[in-house]
């Protein structure tokens, strides 16, 4: 009996880490990434083990198995209720998530009013010429209108480092949302004649303040 509280209290926290939320990364990463910490056991490039991940599944296999050997002999359809309402859970959060932000930074402005998601992009190389057609989602919760946007290639590929793209201007509607494909020109210091994918690209944003 005295162990109840305790399987609860272990289902919540599990419930807490796993989601992922409408930017397509887990609530846990954001909790730890807060707290200084990474959520991969390599940091440098996000590979690895992923630390709230493996935690959050054995807080809820813990909070679920526990609960149901408490309370299978008053409920005995307890076990299916905790998996069918964990799965329900996990699907409805990126719409909660989401809806969340756009009331809280209903009235943001400037770069704290928008999030993009990480993107992915295919590149092409011809010779100090280089074109990123990248695919993301970017969220304009507040009063933005103009903004720019660029991608930054972080990780290593094919040993180029030093893709440098000029930015694009977008104009938003207030309060809404941007979900597709976008083409950006840039340059490498280097001669190179290469193309490729990537889907870890993260989205540089600049809201644009009225003159």
């Amino acid at each position: 009996m005295r162990r109840k509280p305790f399987y609860i209290i272990a289902l919540i926290l599990g419930l807490a880490l796993l989601p992922f939320h409408h930017l397509k990364y887990s609530v846990g990463d954001t909790l730890f990434t807060a707290l200084g910490i990474s959520p991969w056991s390599n940091g440098s490039s996000n590979t690895g083990l992923h630390f709230p991940v493996i935690i959050g599944t054995i807080l809820l296999a813990i909070g679920i198995t526990g609960i149901y050997r408490s309370y299978r002999s008053k409920y005995p359809r307890i076990l299916r209720w905790l998996i069918l309402g964990s799965i329900a859970f996990f699907l409805v959060f990126p719409s909660i998530s989401e809806a969340a932000m756009y009331v809280v930074k209903h009235n943001a402005q400037g770069d704290d009013s928008v999030d993009v998601t990480v993107a992915s992009c295919r590149y092409n190389i011809n010779d100090k010429q280089t074109e990123a057609e990248c695919t993301f989602t970017l969220f304009n919760y507040g009063k933005a209108e103009s903004l720019t946007i660029r991608p930054i290639f972080t990780k290593q590929m094919n040993g180029l480092t030093d893709m440098k793209f000029e930015k694009n201007e977008l104009s938003m509607d207030r309060h809404s949302k941007f979900d597709g494909t976008m083409k950006f020109q840039g340059r490498l210091p280097n001669e190179a004649r290469i193309s490729g994918w990537s889907s870890q690209v993260e989205m540089e944003v600049e809201v644009q303040n009225k003159k």
